[in-house]
């Protein structure tokens, strides 16, 4: 815990008295390339993919180097599974986690907005986690 505590302390994130306005977290340059850069890569990725299919093994591959610790462990599985159930199962594992992990991320990442802007109150913050949780 305090190593985060430690790795946001100058950042501005999470630090209230930090913070440029309500509703950002950090200011507004990081927010609007945390959030459009991100979805360039998505988008572009889905319409390479969808242009060139024989591209989805390269743009799987390089999404996974982010897990560099399991990257040897997902490559082994990968390649086994491609290998004995085939490409089919391969994608829908791919789309499937993909939906279950920008799901759960977007959702984190909403509250930290939602805190930074001083939360919704009300019956609006019962209605916003009976909608997203």
């Amino acid at each position: 815990m305090g190593e985060i505590a430690a790795a946001t302390q100058g950042s501005g994130v999470g630090n209230p008295a930090v913070a440029v306005g309500p509703g950002w977290l950090l200011d507004p340059r990081f927010d609007r390339h945390f959030i459009f850069t991100s979805a360039a890569i998505a988008i572009l990725s889905g319409v390479l993919v969808a242009a060139r299919p024989v591209l989805f093994v390269p743009v799987l591959m390089l999404d996974l180097w982010l897990i560099v610790g399991l990257l040897p462990a997902v490559f082994a599985a990968v390649a086994v599974i491609g290998a004995t159930a085939g490409i089919w199962l391969l994608a829908t594992i791919y789309l499937y986690w993909q939906w279950f992990h920008y799901t759960r991320q977007s959702y984190g990442i909403a509250q930290a907005y939602r805190r930074a802007g001083g939360g919704i109150g009300g019956i609006d913050e019962a209605c916003f986690h009976a909608h997203v949780s």
